[in-house]
C-alpha cells in the first residue's frame, strides 16, 4: 500500500481517535465540489416542456423570485426561519418553487467565495429510492460522487455525526406508493441517528400526512407569488423584454381572474412561456378569462410539433386524438369518489385502461393506448409522472384537470349539474370554468344553482357572472343586485362574498361597471356590515380607480377604507405615495405595510428631504431591509438618489464591494436619519430593524457616547443575575453578569431576560434613544450584544471593529502557545525551586538563611498556592463548585482586609523569588542567578505583552453578534444553515 492509500484508510481512524474532526474535507476537495454543483444545478428544466431547446431550461440564479411562507395572514420571509431550524418538511402545491428553493440555495453556497456555512450541503432527489433498498448514507455517498467528491464511507459518518452535512431532500411526494412508508421510516430513523445534521424535505401539500413527525415536528408552507414576485419574475423571464415583461403584468392586473392563476409559480411559468413563444410573436394579449387561457395553453402545447413541421418525425398522433384522451381522464378524475383520498393522480394500469375504452371512438386499436400516453407525457407534459417508475400520473396543476373536466361536458349541462350536487367542493371549480369553457348560453345551469337554498350555492351563481361567456344580461343583473342585498345579512360568509363581487366588478365591461358602481354606493353608505365588504370588494379588484377612491375615504379618516388599500397591496402604491407626497404619514406607515420592493422604492424616494417623511421613511426601510427580497430589488432598482445628501457611509462598509452604488448610498442616507432621530419619531408599527444597522446605531453610537468611567452593576442588578438560577458569585464587577447570561442564552429565555439586559445599559447610562435601537434586534443577538460589549466595567465597540467584522482573521496560535510556555516554565521554576530551597532550610539537608524565615515563608505561599489550584479546577469543573465555599470566603476576606492580602502577596512572591535565586546560586553565583531571573522575565513579559497586542489586533466583539445575527449578506437567500 502506498503512503497516500495509507494515509486515506487511517484517516477516519485518525478524526475518531480526536473526537472533533475540524473542517470536513480539505479546501481543494471543497472547491472541486462547489465548481460541479455551479454546472450540474445551474439550469432548471420547465415542467412542461420536454424537448432540448433554449425555451426548455431556464438559469436558476436569473429567473429565481425568493419565496415567502405563510403565517396565518402574514407572509414572511421563509429563508432566516429555515436557517435557523434542524428539521423541516417544506410544503406547497406542484410548480411552487420548493425544488427551485433547494438548487438556489446550493449554488449561492457555490457561489460564495469564503463560505459561512460551516456544513456541506447536499442535493438529494427522493425518487431514487424507488423500486430499491438503497440507504440514505449511500444515496448521500453517490450524490457527492456525480459532484465529483469520493468520501470515504467511515469519514461520512464521522461528519454525519458531527453534524457537518445540511441535506436538502427534494421530491417526498415523488416517492411510490409502494415505497413511502419505507422512505418515511428511512427519514425519521436517519434524522434520530444523526441529529446534528440540518435536513430540509420539500413535498406537495396534498401528498403530506404528517408521515415524516415526530422527527419533522415542523413544517413551513410556501406561500403563493404576489404582486412583487409576478413583477420580478417576468422582469427576470428569458428573451422577454421590459417593454413586453411591463406589458404582459399591465394585463396580469386588469384581469383578476389570470392574475390569481399567476399566483402560482408553475402557471406564472407557463403564462410567461406562451406569451414569449406565442403571444408575442403575433402581437396578441393575454385572453380575457380562465377558460379562455386554458384553451390557449392546451392547444399550443399539443399542436406544437404540428405548427413546426416535425409532426411526422416525432409525434404520431393528431392533437384533437391527444385533447379526447386528457378530456376523459380529467373528467375521470373528477369523478372519482370522496372516500378515495387521491383524488389528483391516477395509476398507469387504470390510465391505459380508460385510453381503451375512448380508442374505438377515435378509429385506434388497443395497441395504441400505451404509445399514446407516452406522448403525452413526453411531448406535452400535460400529463405527467409523479414518480420515474411511471406508476401514477397527474396533471401539473389542479386546474388543468379541472378545466378539461368541464370541456367533456360541454354538451351535457345535466350531468355537471347531478355531479355538483352530488359534491359541491370537488366541482365548485369546473362549473365555474364550464361557463366560460363555449358560447353555450349556461343562463339555466346558474339559475339552477341560484334557486338552491344554500348560500354557497347562490354565492358560486355570483361567482360565475364573471367567468361566463354568455348569459343573460337581464337575469345576471339581478343575480348582482339580489346578492348585494342578500349579503347584508351576517349569516353569510364574508370572505367568499368579497371574493365573487371582486371577481364580477374587476371586468371592464359593463356588467362590470355596473357591480363597481354598487359597490362605491354601498361603501359611501357607510351601513355596516356591507359598507366594510364592499370596501374589501373594491380592494379586490385590484384596479388603480379603486385604489383612488379607498384613498379617498382612508385621508377622510375611515379605518376600514384605510385597511381595504393595504389589502390591494402593489396596487395601492400609487395612491398612498400620492397621499404621501401630500404629507400624511399615515400613508407612509401603510406603504410599509404594503412592504413590496415596489412600496420599498416609494419610501426610498421620500428620504432626500430633511423633514418628517425622509425621517419616517428612513425608520420603516431600516425595518424592510431585513426582508432579504427588499434588499435584492433595492440593488437592483433604478429608483433615482441624491449623490449630495448627507448620509453615514461607514455603515455598510462591511458588506459592500467598495463601489458607492445606489443601495449604498440609500443605506447611507437611512443610517444617517436614523441615527439623528428622536424616540417620539419612531413608528409604533417599527419593532425591529435590520441587525445591520441596529449594531452600528444602537451598539457602536451608545459605546461612544458613554463618559469614560468604569462602572459596576449595581447591588440589585447582581441580584437579578443570580435570580436566573445559576451559579453566579457575588464579584465585584462584570464576569458574574458576563457568565449568568452567557450560560442564560444558550439554555433557555426566560420573559425576564430583557428587564436584566435593560438595567445592564441602564448601569453604562445609555441614552433611552441609543437603548431602544439596541432592544430593535431579535432577543438572542440582543443577549449577545449584552454579553460581549457592556457586561465589563469600560464596554468596547468602535467603528473601527466594524468596518472589521466581516474579516475572519486566524488566531496566533503558535504565539500563545510559546507565551504559555513561557510563562509557565518561569512559575514552575519559581515554585518548584523556591520550595524547595525553604523545605530544605527547614530540614537542613539545603540550608540558607534562618530555618524560620523559610518556614514563614512555606506558611504563607503554601495556601496561596492551594487556593489558586482549587479556583483553577473549579474554573475547569464548575458543574462540580466544591471550591465555592473557599472562594466565597476568600473574597470576604479580600473585601475586607485589603492591603493585608497585598502585605501577604508581596512577602510571598518575594520571599519565593528569594529563594529560588539562592537556589540557582548554590549552583552557579548570584549574578548568573539574577541574570537568569531577569531573562525569563523579559522573555515571559516580551512574548505575552506581543499575544496580547496581536489579541488586541484582531479580537472584535461585534463578531459574535455578527454571528448571531447572521449578518452575511451572500446567503441571506439561502436556507441552509449558517453554523453547527
Amino acid at each position: 500500500m502506498d503512503r497516500q492509500s495509507l494515509w486515506h484508510a487511517s484517516w477516519p481512524a485518525i478524526r475518531l481517535a480526536r473526537g472533533s474532526s475540524g473542517r470536513l474535507l480539505p479546501k481543494r476537495l471543497v472547491g472541486r465540489y462547489r465548481r460541479a454543483v455551479k454546472e450540474n444545478f445551474a439550469r432548471h428544466r420547465l415542467g412542461f416542456v420536454n424537448e432540448q431547446t433554449a425555451t426548455s431550461t431556464v438559469d436558476v440564479m436569473k429567473i429565481y423570485v425568493p419565496l415567502e411562507y405563510q403565517a396565518g395572514e402574514e407572509r414572511k420571509d421563509v429563508y432566516e426561519w429555515l436557517r435557523r431550524q434542524m428539521r423541516v418538511v417544506i410544503l406547497g402545491p406542484p410548480g411552487a418553487g420548493k425544488s427551485m428553493l433547494l438548487k438556489h440555495s446550493m449554488l449561492i453556497w457555490a457561489g460564495e467565495s469564503t463560505p459561512r456555512s460551516a456544513r456541506l450541503p447536499v442535493l438529494i432527489d427522493l425518487h431514487r429510492c424507488n423500486a430499491n433498498n438503497t440507504t440514505l448514507d449511500q444515496m448521500i455517498h453517490e450524490e457527492l460522487s456525480r459532484n465529483d467528491i469520493r468520501m470515504n464511507p467511515a469519514l461520512l459518518d464521522i461528519s454525519l455525526r458531527e453534524g457537518k452535512l445540511a441535506l436538502l431532500l427534494d421530491g417526498l411526494d415523488e416517492v411510490s406508493q409502494e415505497d413511502q412508508n419505507r422512505v418515511s421510516m428511512l427519514l425519521r430513523d436517519f434524522a434520530r441517528k444523526y441529529s446534528g445534521c440540518q435536513m430540509l424535505v420539500t413535498c406537495r401539500s396534498a401528498a403530506y400526512s404528517g408521515q415524516l413527525q415526530t422527527e419533522f415536528m415542523e413544517h413551513v408552507q410556501v406561500a403563493d407569488f404576489d404582486d412583487a414576485n409576478i413583477r420580478r419574475f417576468l422582469t427576470n423571464w428569458p428573451n422577454m423584454t421590459d417593454a413586453d415583461s411591463t406589458r404582459l403584468f399591465y394585463d396580469l392586473q386588469h384581469n383578476q381572474n389570470l392574475m390569481r392563476l399567476a399566483a402560482s409559480p408553475l402557471l406564472l411559468t407557463m403564462i410567461a412561456y406562451i406569451h414569449t413563444e406565442v403571444l408575442a410573436k403575433n402581437g396578441r394579449s393575454l385572453p380575457g378569462n380562465r377558460p379562455a387561457f386554458y384553451e390557449m395553453a392546451i392547444d399550443h402545447l399539443l399542436k406544437r410539433d404540428h405548427d413546426l413541421a416535425r409532426h411526422n418525425a416525432i409525434s404520431v398522433y393528431d392533437w384533437q386524438e391527444k385533447l379526447a384522451v386528457l378530456q376523459k381522464i380529467a373528467l375521470t378524475l373528477q369523478e372519482t369518489p370522496t372516500t378515495r383520498p387521491d383524488r389528483r393522480s391516477i395509476d398507469g394500469a387504470e390510465l391505459i385502461a380508460i385510453t381503451k375504452r375512448i380508442l374505438p371512438d377515435l378509429n385506434l386499436g388497443p395497441e395504441h393506448a400505451k404509445l399514446l400516453i407516452d406522448e403525452i407525457d413526453q411531448r406535452s407534459q400535460l400529463l405527467v409522472k409523479l414518480d420515474r417508475r411511471s406508476s401514477r400520473y397527474a396533471f401539473p396543476h389542479l386546474t388543468l384537470q379541472e378545466y378539461l373536466a368541464a370541456v367533456e361536458l360541454t354538451a351535457q349541462p345535466e350531468t355537471l349539474l347531478q355531479r355538483y350536487f352530488a359534491d359541491r367542493p370537488a366541482w365548485r371549480e369546473t362549473v365555474k370554468l364550464w361557463c366560460g369553457a363555449s358560447s353555450r348560453d349556461c343562463t339555466d345551469v346558474v339559475r339552477t344553482i341560484l334557486n338552491s337554498a344554500s348560500h354557497g350555492d347562490q354565492i358560486l351563481a355570483l361567482e360565475c357572472l364573471a367567468e361566463a361567456k354568455r348569459i343573460d344580461d337581464t337575469f345576471a343583473r339581478e343575480v348582482i343586485v339580489d346578492s348585494m342585498r342578500a349579503t347584508t345579512s351576517l349569516s353569510w360568509d364574508e370572505r367568499a362574498v368579497t371574493a365573487a363581487f371582486a371577481a364580477v366588478a374587476a371586468d371592464g365591461r359593463p356588467r362590470g361597471e355596473f357591480t363597481f358602481n354598487l359597490l362605491v354606493d354601498q361603501a359611501k353608505g357607510g351601513e355596516e356590515p356591507g359598507a366594510r365588504w364592499s370596501m374589501a370588494a373594491l380592494a379586490g379588484t385590484r384596479l388603480p380607480r379603486a385604489a383612488a377612491f379607498l384613498s379617498e375615504l382612508a385621508a377622510a379618516g375611515d379605518p376600514q377604507a384605510r385597511a381595504a388599500l393595504r389589502s390591494m397591496g402593489e396596487q395601492a402604491i400609487t395612491a398612498l405615495t400620492s397621499a404621501a407626497w401630500a404629507g400624511s404619514l399615515q400613508a407612509l406607515d401603510d406603504l410599509a405595510v404594503v412592504g413590496t420592493p415596489a412600496a420599498s422604492e416609494a419610501l426610498t424616494s421620500m428620504l432626500w428631504n430633511d423633514d418628517a417623511k425622509a425621517v419616517r421613511s428612513a425608520w420603516h426601510l431600516a425595518a424592510l431591509m431585513q426582508n432579504s427580497e427588499i434588499e435584492a430589488n433595492l440593488r437592483l432598482s433604478d429608483v433615482s438618489v441624491r449623490t449630495e445628501c448627507k448620509r453615514i457611509d461607514w455603515v455598510w462598509q462591511p458588506f459592500s464591494n467598495g463601489a458607492s452604488t445606489k443601495f449604498e448610498i440609500i443605506v447611507g442616507r437611512v443610517a444617517y436619519l436614523v441615527d439623528r432621530g428622536f424616540i417620539q419619531e419612531i413608528p409604533s408599527e417599527v419593532k425591529q430593524i435590520d441587525p445591520r444597522l441596529a449594531i452600528p446605531l444602537g451598539i457602536i453610537a451608545a459605546v461612544s457616547e458613554l463618559k469614560p468611567v468604569d462602572t459596576s452593576p449595581s447591588e440589585d442588578l447582581m441580584r437579578e443575575f443570580g435570580s436566573l438560577g445559576l451559579n453566579v458569585r457575588q464579584f465585584p464587577h462584570w464576569l458574574a453578569g458576563e457568565r449568568a447570561l452567557s450560560s442564560f442564552y444558550q439554555t433557555t429565555m426566560p420573559a425576564r431576560v430583557a428587564s436584566v439586559c435593560d438595567h445592564v445599559l441602564d448601569a453604562h447610562h445609555v441614552s433611552p434613544y441609543r437603548k431602544r435601537i439596541i432592544r430593535m434586534m431579535d432577543d438572542r443577538t440582543y443577549v449577545e450584544a449584552i454579553v460581549r460589549v457592556f457586561c465589563r466595567f469600560r464596554p468596547k465597540a468602535s467603528k473601527e471593529q466594524w468596518l472589521t467584522v466581516q474579516d475572519d482573521p486566524a488566531k496566533p496560535r503558535l504565539l500563545k502557545s510559546c507565551a504559555y510556555l513561557s510563562v509557565g516554565l518561569l512559575v514552575a521554576c519559581l515554585i518548584v525551586l523556591g520550595i524547595g530551597r525553604a523545605v530544605g532550610t527547614v530540614a537542613g539537608v539545603w540550608p540558607w538563611g534562618p530555618p524560620g524565615l523559610s518556614a514563614v515563608l512555606t506558611i504563607l505561599v503554601i495556601p496561596v498556592l492551594a487556593v489558586a489550584f482549587f479556583a483553577f479546577i473549579n474554573d475547569i469543573f464548575d458543574a462540580f463548585n466544591f471550591a465555592d465555599p473557599l472562594v466565597d470566603f476568600l473574597e470576604k476576606f479580600v473585601g475586607r482586609y485589603p492591603w493585608a492580602v497585598a502585605l501577604w502577596a508581596a512577602v510571598s512572591v518575594s520571599g519565593l523569588t528569594t529563594l529560588a535565586l539562592s537556589a540557582v546560586a548554590s549552583w552557579t553565583n548570584w549574578p548568573v542567578a539574577v541574570a537568569a531571573l531577569a531573562f525569563l522575565v523579559a522573555q515571559s513579559y516580551f512574548l505575552t505583552l506581543r499575544y496580547r497586542d496581536r489579541i488586541s489586533a484582531i479580537d472584535n466583539a461585534l463578531r459574535p453578534i455578527r454571528d448571531r445575527a447572521q449578518l452575511n449578506a451572500s446567503n441571506r437567500l439561502s436556507i441552509i444553515g449558517n453554523s453547527l
